[in-house]
């Protein structure tokens, strides 16, 4: 979805860094969500 969004927004360039980096992207975005939860279950915890 991420490779598909971008390939008519940008450049060749742009979406062959993207698409060397979209496994990148998942993780950190998945790791972002974990802290976000752990933060707001500290909070009501």
């Amino acid at each position: 979805m991420i490779i598909g969004a971008f390939k008519g927004l940008a450049d060749k360039e742009s979406n062959d860094l993207i698409g060397r980096n979209v496994g990148y992207m998942l993780l950190s975005g998945i790791l972002v969500s974990l802290l976000s939860a752990g933060i707001v279950g500290l909070f009501i915890w």
